[in-house]
C-alpha cells in the first residue's frame, strides 16, 4: 500500500501542470472600525459582512482596472498573453479570510517576479479603493445627517407657530394660567347651565298658570274684599250669593235700615214687657206695626240694591281677570326670552370648553412631538460630530500586515500539495478500506460488545463446556442455574412461560443453551418442555433419542393432539417435542393462528416451555415462533458471533414485535467461573454443548 501511495504522488507530480510559486499579501481588517470616540452607526456594521464585502471589492471591476492600469503590470509578460487580462486577473486572484482578521489573497504562477508585480500594485488600488469607500461613505452620511436635522428644524418652527397660533385662541402661552382660564369657563358654564334650568322651571309654571286662566271649564277664583267671581275673556263672569251679601253689608243706607229694624224690635220687646203674657194692648200692636213698616221698607229697599250691586261686581271681575291675563302673557314671553338668551350662553360656553380641550390635547400632541424631534435632532448631531472627528484622526478599518511575500512549504506550491494529497488519499482510502472490513466482520469478544452496541440486557453470561474431571461441568450448571433465576425475575415480563430461544446464525450455541436452560428449569421442580423449534435442521431426536415424528410439524398440521405428540426424557420433570416433518402446510400453520394455538395448549400443560428455534437471519421459522412467545432470548457466542449480524437479528424480532428479553452470551472465560470450581457440587445431567465443542450445534 505504501508503494502504491508513492507512485500515485509522483504520477501527480509530473503528469499535472500545475503552477510551482505562490505570492501571496496579507490585510488586516479591524472587526469593528477603529474610532477615537463613541462606536458610530459606520462602526456598528456586523464584521462578518463588511468581510465580505472587502473580499467582493479585491475582485471589484474598478479595483482591477486600476490593477492593469499601471505600466509596470502592462510589461508583464504573463497579462500580455492574456486574451482578457482582467478576467484572467480575477481568476487568479485566492482570497482566504481565514474566519479571522486577516484576510490573504494570493496568485499562483511560474515567475515570482511577476506575481510581485501584480500584488503590489493590487496593494495600492485596493487601499485607494477602501479609503475612498469608507470616508466617501462617512462623508455621504454626514450630508444625510444634516439634512435631516435641516428638515427636522422646519418641523419644530411649525410645531412652535401652532403653539402660539393656539396660545393666543386660549388667551395665555403657559400651561398655569391655561388651567386657570380653563376652570373659569367650566364655572361659567355650570352658573348657566343652572340658570337656564331654573328660568325652564319658572317659563313652566307660567304656561301653566296662562292655559288654567284661558281654560273655559276653569273655576272662578275668590276676589278681593267686595269682589265678584272671574272669567276668562269672551264669558260673563260668575258672581256668587257671598259677594253680593258681601257688597250689601258695605252699603251706608241699608246698614241705616237695618239699625231702624233693630230698633223697632227692641221697642217692641220692651212694650210687651210693660204687660201681661196673652194681652195685647194699643202700644203693642203700635210697636208691632211700626217694625213690620221697617221691615218692609228694608226689604225694598234692599231687593233694589242687590241687581245694582251684582252688575258692579262683576264689571270688577271683568277688569281684574283682563288685568291678570295680560300679565300672564306678558311673563310668558319675558321669560321665553331669558331661556333663549341663557340657552344661546350655554351654548357658546360649551363650544369654547370643547374648543379649549382640543386646544390643550393638541399642544400636548404638539409639545412631545417637539420631544421626540429635538431627541432625535440631539443624537444626529451626535453622530454626525463624532464621524466628523473620525475623519479626522482615526485610523483605517483596513491596513497592510504583510508585504507581498513567497508562501513556504506545500501551501506556496499547488504541485507539492497534490503530490503529497495523492499519497496521503491512496494510503486513507485504504486503511479506511481496513478498518470499515474490520468493523464489518467484527465479532464478538466481551458481552459488553453486543449490550453496549444494542442497548438490550445481558441475562447471563456461560463459560465453555470441558471434562468433567477438571470441574468445568459444574461452573457449567452454576452459570446455567444462575442464568435461569436472572431470566425468570430480573426481567420486566410477570409472566414468563414460553421462551424462544434464538441466533442469528448456526453455530452460536442456541441449542445447547436451549437444552441446559430446559434441564434447569426441570431441576428446579417445574414440568418444562423442550421443543424443537428448527424444523428444517432438527436435533433433538439424535440428543434425547427417539423417533423424528411425530413431532411440532403434525401438531401444526393437526395430525396428532400437542399433549400427545410430547415425549418424556431421562431427566425429571422434562418432556420434549421434536420437530416432526417439514412441508409446506406446515409453514402455512405457523404463518396463520396454528402456532398460536398450539401454545396455548402447552402453555397449559407445562409450567415452562423452552423453543429452540432456528437461526433468525437464515429462516423465517424463527420470527414466526418468536412473536408469540412470552419472551426471547438471544444467544451469542464469544469470539464466533459478529456484531452487525447481531444487530441484524435484533433489528428483526423487533420488526414483528416480539418480546425481547434479553441477551445470554456462551464461551465467556472470566475469574468469577474459575472461583466456581472450588465449590463443586452434586452433578446434575446436562448436555453436551454444542457450539463450544459438542457436536450437536446448528
Amino acid at each position: 500500500m505504501f508503494l502504491l501511495a508513492l507512485a500515485a504522488g509522483a504520477a501527480a507530480w509530473c503528469l499535472l501542470a500545475l503552477p510551482k510559486t505562490s505570492v501571496a499579501v496579507a490585510f488586516h481588517i479591524s472587526t469593528q472600525a477603529p474610532a477615537l470616540l463613541d462606536a458610530t452607526s459606520e462602526s456598528r456594521i456586523d464584521f462578518g459582512s463588511y468581510r465580505q464585502a472587502q473580499i467582493a471589492l479585491v475582485k471589484r471591476r474598478q479595483t482591477l482596472a486600476a490593477v492593469l492600469s499601471s505600466p509596470a503590470v502592462q510589461q508583464l509578460g504573463v497579462i500580455q498573453k492574456q486574451p482578457n487580462p482582467q478576467d484572467w486577473l480575477s481568476d487568479a486572484l485566492k482570497v482566504d479570510t481565514k474566519g479571522g482578521e486577516l484576510m490573504v489573497v494570493s496568485i499562483e504562477g511560474d515567475n515570482p517576479e511577476e506575481l510581485f508585480t501584480i500584488l503590489e500594485a493590487l496593494c495600492r488600488a485596493y487601499l485607494a479603493e477602501v479609503d475612498e469607500r469608507d470616508n466617501g461613505t462617512r462623508r455621504r452620511r454626514i450630508d444625510k445627517l444634516e439634512a435631516t436635522n435641516r428638515s427636522y428644524r422646519a418641523d419644530l418652527k411649525t410645531n412652535y407657530d401652532r403653539i402660539d397660533a393656539i396660545a393666543v385662541s386660549l388667551g395665555a402661552k403657559d400651561g398655569e394660567t391655561q388651567a386657570l382660564n380653563d376652570s373659569l369657563l367650566r364655572d361659567d358654564l355650570r352658573n348657566a347651565t343652572r340658570e337656564l334650568s331654573v328660568v325652564r322651571d319658572q317659563l313652566q309654571r307660567a304656561e301653566l298658570d296662562l292655559r288654567a286662566a284661558e281654560t273655559p271649564n276653569a273655576a272662578p277664583e275668590a276676589g278681593g274684599k267686595g269682589g265678584a267671581g272671574t272669567a276668562p275673556p269672551g264669558r260673563e263672569a260668575v258672581v256668587s250669593p257671598a259677594q253680593i251679601d258681601e257688597e250689601l253689608r258695605q252699603d251706608a243706607d241699608l246698614r241705616e235700615l237695618e239699625a231702624r229694624v233693630v230698633q223697632a224690635q227692641l221697642t217692641l220687646n220692651a212694650t210687651k214687657a210693660l204687660f201681661n203674657p196673652g194681652e195685647r194692648p194699643l202700644a203693642v200692636a203700635k210697636a208691632e206695626e211700626e217694625l213690620a213698616a221697617a221691615q218692609q221698607k228694608r226689604d225694598k229697599y234692599r231687593d233694589e240694591l242687590r241687581p245694582r250691586l251684582e252688575s258692579a261686581v262683576r264689571k270688577q271681575a271683568e277688569q281684574r281677570e283682563r288685568a291678570r291675563m295680560a300679565g300672564l302673557r306678558d311673563a310668558v314671553a319675558g321669560l321665553k326670552k331669558q331661556e333663549a338668551l341663557v340657552k344661546t350662553k350655554v351654548l357658546d360656553l360649551r363650544e369654547e370648553v370643547v374648543k379649549s380641550n382640543d386646544y390643550r390635547v393638541e399642544i400636548a400632541k404638539i409639545r412631545s412631538e417637539i420631544a421626540q424631534t429635538e431627541k432625535v435632532m440631539t443624537r444626529i448631531a451626535d453622530e454626525a460630530n463624532s464621524i466628523k472627528i473620525e475623519l479626522g484622526g482615526a485610523p483605517p478599518r483596513v491596513s497592510l500586515a504583510e508585504e507581498p511575500h513567497v508562501v513556504p512549504g506545500l501551501g506556496g506550491s499547488r504541485r507539492k500539495k497534490f503530490a503529497v494529497a495523492a499519497v496521503l488519499g491512496v494510503l486513507f482510502v485504504g486503511f479506511a478500506g481496513v478498518v470499515l472490513w474490520e468493523q464489518r466482520t467484527a465479532r464478538v469478544t466481551h458481552p459488553d460488545d453486543v449490550t453496549v452496541a444494542l442497548g438490550v440486557r445481558l441475562i447471563g453470561a456461560v463459560p465453555p463446556a470441558g471434562p468433567a474431571q477438571d470441574g468445568t461441568h459444574a461452573v457449567l450448571v452454576e452459570a446455567i442455574d444462575a442464568t435461569r433465576t436472572m431470566l425468570l425475575s430480573g426481567g420486566p415480563d410477570s409472566d414468563l412461560r414460553v421462551v424462544v430461544v434464538a441466533s442469528a446464525i448456526a453455530g452460536e450455541g442456541k441449542t445447547s443453551l436451549s437444552g441446559h436452560l430446559a434441564i434447569s428449569l426441570a431441576r428446579a421442580g417445574s414440568r418444562t418442555l423442550l421443543i424443537d423449534g428448527d424444523l428444517r435442521a432438527p436435533t433433538a431426536q439424535r440428543v434425547f433419542g427417539g423417533p423424528l415424528a411425530p413431532g411440532l410439524c403434525e401438531v401444526l398440521r393437526g395430525e396428532i393432539g400437542a399433549v400427545a405428540a410430547v415425549r418424556p426424557t431421562d431427566v425429571p420433570g422434562l418432556s420434549v417435542l421434536t420437530a416432526g416433518e417439514w412441508t409446506l402446510v406446515t409453514r402455512q400453520a405457523l404463518v396463520g393462528n396454528g402456532w398460536r394455538a398450539v401454545k396455548e395448549q402447552l402453555r397449559a400443560a407445562f409450567d415452562f416451555v423452552v423453543v429452540d428455534t432456528s437461526p433468525l437471519l437464515l429462516v423465517s421459522d424463527a420470527l414466526l415462533l418468536a412473536r408469540e412467545a412470552d419472551g426471547v432470548v438471544v444467544s451469542v457466542l464469544m469470539g464466533v458471533s459478529q456484531v452487525a449480524l447481531t444487530e441484524e437479528a435484533v433489528s428483526r424480532l423487533q420488526t414483528v414485535r416480539a418480546k425481547l428479553t434479553g441477551v445470554i452470551a456462551n464461551g465467556v472465560r472470566s475469574a468469577a467461573h474459575e472461583y466456581t470450581r472450588a465449590y463443586r457440587a452434586h452433578e446434575s445431567p446436562a448436555l453436551p454443548v454444542g457450539g463450544a465443542g459438542g457436536p450437536h450445534e446448528r
